[in-house]
């Protein structure tokens, strides 16, 4: 906000406009900083991107290739790849407790 302190006021109309479109944009900035501090999906929208992207750069070309035709698989027949994720889920906690027993 403006340096001035409250009890000094503008000396002319031009003063005070020029006073009040300050303090407007200041305050909207103000408004805008803090609307994107509260919107908590959008930031984690952001940091997943940037973290993907990171990810992107540092994973050799032939496992991108292999990861982007698994991805495809699983969109195109989603409920037998989660049937098969689930039974051998069920396969390995099974294979645990055999070998505790």
């Amino acid at each position: 906000m403006s340096e001035k302190s409250t009890s000094q006021f503008p000396e002319s109309a031009e003063q005070a406009r020029a006073d009040r479109d300050l303090t407007r944009q200041e305050l909207g900035e103000t408004v805008e900083q803090l609307s994107h501090k509260a919107d908590v999906p959008a930031r984690v929208r952001e940091q997943t991107g940037r973290s993907a992207e990171q990810l992107r750069e540092k994973v050799p070309q032939p496992v991108a290739a292999r990861a982007q035709q698994a991805a495809a698989v699983v969109r195109q027949y989603p409920l037998p790849v989660a049937g098969a994720a689930i039974g051998l889920s069920l396969l390995a906690v099974k294979g645990a407790r055999r070998k505790r027993h």
